[in-house]
């Protein structure tokens, strides 16, 4: 480190990509070095004789915890850092979401004995955010695949059983989210969409959503937004056709049919948080080979847990990605000859049995109007089935 700046090689794997200059603090890219494998550049990294400063931060930032996560202050101060782009640093970017790294330079680490798949992390960070407070007096450990670990929701990466597996908080006053990840999931079952299979679990007395992890050593995720990125979307074009195009050059299977899918959970349970950046492709991180679409993930803000209460329209729901309202969104799906319309009737049920669980969740009333208001979205894509048909 010189002047506080890291001078390292980005790494995919064990394959040097590019020489980087990033500050300590911050850890913002100031200057980009010799080009080693412009094939491993991160995905929607342009590549124009050197690769692109602006397009690297973009990437490099999406790595830190965002600004908006809860207790960030508090967590931060307990860790002895002053911002989490430090924390990034202090992990060498590495994450359990993709392959990338930073290797400094003049050091002889290897993919193989720093990696979060198959070596071991501290749960420390997790803990700062979780629980705000960690054992005073014990030297902390600030390696933790926590430090990349994206979006406002407070969570936290354990080991258990040797499986890699993200615990995940709801957030006050109704702490709904880990018990609509769990429902997401059982309707996406019910009706045939692959989704992440969650557990509700309890931590003392506050509930907590678990799901194992589908990246492994072998396989990461690329979000979609970054897969937006690598080509420019065609004048008249819409971003759905943009993205669907995209994919099936990439010879992704199912992709039409996959994202549909999704978008009829999302449409369900009222999905305010499905935005480009939460969904994605698997690939193979040596060889580049695309695998197919990553299961459906990270359902938890959904079923009005932001609102006292449920709001039945869905022309006022804002979309987060293909389009402005779940109302305009649901009529991209085309084809519904997948979806068994008897077993929507079931989703009630599963709604009630799970949500009874949650003893913040005020009154029967509050549960009464949120599966109306399910119910009503329900009915709405049976109509939308055989207006189609």
């Amino acid at each position: 480190m010189i002047s506080n700046i890291i001078e390292c090689v980005l790494m995919h794997v064990d394959i040097p990509v590019v020489k980087l200059y990033i500050t300590g603090r911050s850890s913002e890219i100031i200057k980009v070095g010799e080009l080693y494998n412009e094939k491993h550049l991160p995905i929607g990294v342009t590549c124009k004789n050197a690769p692109d400063l602006e397009d690297l931060n973009d990437w490099w930032e999406g790595r830190s915890i965002p600004a908006s996560r809860d207790n960030l202050k508090e967590a931060l101060r307990l860790l002895g850092v002053k911002t989490t782009g430090e924390l990034v640093n202090k992990s060498l970017g590495l994450s359990l979401s993709d392959h990338y790294w930073i290797k400094p330079v003049n050091t002889d680490l290897s993919w193989s004995n720093i990696n979060f798949y198959e070596n071991d992390f501290s749960e420390d960070v997790g803990a700062a955010f979780l629980d705000g407070k960690l054992n005073r007096g014990v030297k902390l450990n600030t390696r933790a695949p926590d430090n990349t670990a994206d979006g406002i929701q407070p969570k936290r990466y354990k080991i258990n059983d040797g499986k890699r597996v993200l615990y995940k908080r709801g957030r006050e006053i109704l702490f709904q989210e880990p018990f609509n990840e769990v429902i997401a999931y059982k309707i996406a079952d019910l009706i045939g969409i692959n989704h992440t299979k969650y557990d509700l679990v309890w931590s003392g007395q506050i509930p907590e959503s678990v799901c194992e992890i589908f990246t492994s050593a072998r396989v990461e995720l690329v979000s979609i937004y970054n897969i937006q990125n690598t080509k420019k979307i065609e004048v008249g074009n819409s971003w759905y056709e943009h993205t669907i195009k995209i994919l099936e050059d990439l010879k992704i299977k199912h992709a039409r049919e996959d994202i549909e899918k999704m978008l009829v959970l999302d449409f369900i349970i009222c999905n305010r948080d499905r935005h480009f950046n939460n969904f994605g492709i698997l690939r193979n991180p040596v060889t580049l080979e695309w695998y197919e679409m990553a299961p459906v993930y990270d359902s938890g803000n959904s079923l009005w847990s932001n609102l006292l209460k449920p709001n039945y329209s869905t022309d006022e729901i804002t979309a987060q990605s293909f389009t402005k309202s779940h109302a305009e969104q649901i009529k991209l799906v085309k084809d519904f000859s997948w979806l068994d319309m008897n077993k929507l009737d079931e989703i009630e049920n599963i709604i009630r049995k799970i949500i009874i669980k949650n003893e913040w969740f005020q009154s029967g009333e509050r549960l009464d109007l949120l599966c109306e208001a399910v119910n009503k979205r329900v009915s709405i894509l049976k109509q939308l089935t055989v207006d189609s048909g």
